[in-house]
């Protein structure tokens, strides 16, 4: 019985609101003279505009509950987006152009198989606090595989929120280190050992083998590392480069 209890309501969390309800002009928006977001790169004939927006929004379950969105394009297809708040979309546009410009330099250059592709998708900030991130389509994220793997592991209890978990651990070290618990509000005062504490807790919990699933997008490991992990790799020590220098 809890069992089913936690699923539904775990269900329950991917609530659907009415476009009409909360943006009655979009609700009723229908022109073509607004292009679809992530086009910059293509050639005006080849540009899709804006048909209509869907009528029912879905909130994702994570901390700022942003909100997944439908565009219906000039082409007749559908276009997903997710509606971000609550947050400064600049920098991850400038991730996504630093990593469409990696790819540029590769193709160059591209001789051998498998290529060297980092992954990328439209970031279109519309504000200092929001933006649109476009919806990548049969994707699994680390999130859902973790948020799998726990409710397996606790079926007849309540499933705790991956925030609410880390939380959990952070209050448990500052009882066990006599640390006021009023500093938990402020995260500016968290103590980086206590962070690296609860790191490591929430690191060893884990299987070690959670991420299996994701090596068999290639057909072997040789494959697997040119293609992800030396692309990756290279482009984060780039980035975390120009973070420390405030580039």
């Amino acid at each position: 019985l809890l069992t089913q209890l936690s699923s539904r309501s775990n269900r329950r969390l991917l609530m659907g609101l009415q476009m009409a309800d909360i943006a009655p002009a979009l609700a009723t928006f229908s022109h073509r003279l607004i292009p679809l977001p992530g086009q910059e790169h293509k050639n005006f004939a080849d540009v899709v505009m804006l048909e209509r927006i869907s009528k029912q929004t879905v909130i994702l379950p994570t901390k700022t509950r942003p909100r997944k969105l439908v565009f219906h394009g000039s082409d007749g297809k559908d276009y997903p987006f997710l509606f971000k708040g609550q947050e400064d979309l600049h920098l991850d546009e400038r991730i996504m152009q630093l990593l469409r410009i990696c790819n540029m330099m590769l193709a160059e250059k591209e001789r051998d198989w498998p290529s060297y592709t980092a992954q990328h998708y439209s970031v279109t900030p519309l504000g200092s606090r929001s933006g649109l991130i476009e919806w990548v389509e049969g994707a699994t994220s680390i999130f859902q595989v973790y948020r799998k793997w726990q409710l397996r592991q606790a079926p007849a209890s309540e499933i705790e929120r991956p925030s609410e978990l880390f939380m959990k651990k952070l209050k448990a070290y500052f009882l066990d280190n006599k640390l006021p618990l009023q500093s938990l509000a402020d995260r500016q005062k968290w103590p980086h050992t206590a962070l690296k504490n609860v790191i490591q807790v929430l690191i060893d919990e884990t299987p070690k083998d959670l991420l299996s699933r994701f090596y068999s997008y290639s057909t072997n490991i040789s494959c697997f590392f040119p293609r992800h992990l030396v692309l990756d790799e290279s482009c984060g020590f780039v980035l975390e480069a120009q973070t420390r220098g405030s580039v």
